[in-house]
C-alpha cells in the first residue's frame, strides 16, 4: 500500500510540474505525454469516443478520450492518473450498460477493459479467475472448452464482472446461488487510486 501511495503521490507532483511547465497542453497532450509512456507496451489512448465499442446505442457516453488497457497496472495507473488530473472516468466491458452518470462530456474519459479477456480454471476446475473485461460469452465457452459449469449470467455480450456486480441472475441460481455468492476474492483498484485485493474475509463490507 506504500508503494501505491507513493506512486499515486509522484504521478499528482508530474501532472502538476508539467501543466505549470507547459500550459497550453490540452488533456489530449497530457495523457500521451504523462500517461502512455507508463502503460505498457499493448496497452493504447485513442482521442475518440467511438474507440471503445458498444454493444448498448442507447444514451452512449460521449468521452473524449479511451484508454484501451492491457495489464492490471494498466488500470492502476489509469484510475491514479484521471484522479491526479481531474478527469472524470469510468470503466467499460461489454459496454452494455448505461445510466445517467455515464454523461462525462468530452473532458472524460473512458477505460476500456476488453484487452483484459483471459479466463483460467485451476487443475482441478474447482476455481476459476476471470479478468474483468471477459464477456460472458467468453466465460462460458472457457467452461465448456474445461468440462466446467461456471456461475454467471445469460446475456452472452454482457461483461462478467458487471454482471457479478449486480448479482449475476441466471437459469441454475436456485442450484449453485447467484455469481456474486461465488466470488472467492477480487483485485480491484478503489475510488481513492489504491490496488486492493477484496475478499470476505479482509474487507466484507466491500
Amino acid at each position: 500500500m506504500y508503494l501505491v501511495f507513493w506512486s499515486f503521490f509522484a504521478l499528482i507532483c508530474v501532472v502538476l510540474d508539467f501543466v505549470q511547465a507547459i500550459p497550453s497542453c490540452d488533456d489530449a497532450c497530457l495523457f500521451d505525454t504523462i500517461l502512455r509512456p507508463r502503460l505498457s507496451t499493448n496497452a493504447s489512448i485513442v482521442h475518440s469516443s467511438s474507440a471503445a465499442p458498444r454493444w448498448s446505442e442507447f444514451n452512449p457516453p460521449q468521452t473524449g478520450t479511451v484508454v484501451n488497457v492491457a495489464t492490471e497496472h494498466d488500470v492502476l495507473l489509469t484510475v491514479q492518473y484521471c484522479i491526479a488530473a481531474d478527469i472524470p472516468f469510468f470503466a467499460q466491458s461489454g459496454g452494455v450498460g448505461w445510466a445517467n452518470t455515464f454523461s462525462l462530456g468530452k473532458t472524460g474519459t473512458t477505460i476500456n477493459l476488453r484487452g483484459l479477456n483471459e479466463v483460467t480454471f485451476n487443475e482441478k476446475r474447482t476455481e476459476v479467475t476471470v479478468q474483468e473485461g471477459t464477456i460472458i460469452e467468453e466465460f462460458i465457452n472457457a467452461a465448456y472448452q474445461n468440462h466446467a459449469r461456471v456461475a454467471t449470467g445469460n446475456c452472452n455480450c454482457v461483461g462478467v464482472m458487471g454482471a457479478a456486480l449486480g448479482a449475476g441472475v441466471r437459469r441454475l441460481m436456485g442450484l449453485y446461488g447467484l455469481t456474486i455468492d461465488n466470488l472467492i476474492s477480487m483485485n480491484i483498484v478503489a475510488a481513492d487510486g489504491k490496488a486492493k485485493v477484496v475478499t470476505p474475509e479482509n474487507d466484507p463490507d466491500l
